[in-house]
């Protein structure tokens, strides 16, 4: 999973965005142990797995019943290709669609687009 929320601030935080990096996912990886972290879908704690090998992603404290918890490589693969490319072809544009003020930047595009 490349999302969570961190239940400090309810922000989404998205782990393969350019913030993240050696150094500052030291910082995550604090939250997450800490149970700072809840996955999106089921509010479950989450970890930081950002290794050498693998991509850096989320997983799940306790694997439960959360329809996420058993995302392949590849699903997370085009995930990752889509993200960056939306963030390439779109700066600045890619909503955390979780974060109220962007909320309201979807439903006002919504509302001009059905007056059209």
């Amino acid at each position: 999973m490349l999302k969570a929320i961190d239940i400090n601030g309810q922000k989404e935080i998205i782990i393969i965005d350019d913030q993240w990096n050696k150094d500052s996912i030291e910082e995550l990886r604090y939250r997450g142990q800490n149970n700072q972290l809840k996955c999106p879908v089921c509010d479950q704690p989450v970890l930081v797995k950002a290794g050498e090998v693998k991509q850096w992603h989320f997983a799940h404290r306790d694997t439960g019943s959360c329809p996420l918890r058993n995302e392949s490589e590849s699903v997370l693969r085009g995930r990752i290709i889509l993200y960056r490319w939306l963030s390439k072809k779109y700066p600045g544009k890619v909503l955390n669609a979780s974060d109220n003020n962007n909320i309201n930047k979807i439903k006002s595009y919504q509302r001009s687009i059905k007056k059209k």
